[in-house]
């Protein structure tokens, strides 16, 4: 029992270490968990800029941060195109559906690392980022 509680802690330890940062110049960890308004300010606007990733301005992990900080999750589809603008590829069906931003140029209009916001009908269900 006692390994299966240290087992659970050690979990919990590891998956809480998900959103820390190592910072340059010291190496000491700092946890972020909100964006400040200018750090919204500036990385809605170098995603938007940035429309098909070539500039290497999207930052996936401070969007994460971001998307859950608005808490889009649950959210209508509206909320996702408002904030990321006009996605570069869309797939799915009714029942699921995805928005695809590319995160770094591609080949013809395929990128192969890319930010993905996931649906349920119309209602935001989760976003990833993924390199395949």
């Amino acid at each position: 029992m006692q390994r299966l509680a240290f087992i659970s802690f050690v979990f919990c330890l590891l998956s809480a270490c998900k959103t820390t940062d190592r910072k340059a110049d010291t190496g000491n960890e700092i946890t972020i968990d909100s964006l400040t308004s200018s750090e919204i300010t500036e990385l809605v606007n170098n995603w938007k800029t940035d429309s098909v990733g070539c500039l290497r301005l999207r930052d996936p992990e401070k969007m994460m941060i971001l998307t859950k900080q608005l808490q889009l999750i649950g959210k209508d589809s509206l909320a996702v195109l408002t904030l990321l603008g006009k996605p570069n590829s869309k797939y799915g069906e009714d029942g699921d559906r995805h928005f695809l931003y590319f995160l770094e140029c591609g080949v013809g209009k395929k990128s192969y690392y890319n930010f993905y916001c996931h649906m349920k009908g119309d209602t935001v269900s989760s976003f990833s980022s993924a390199t395949f």
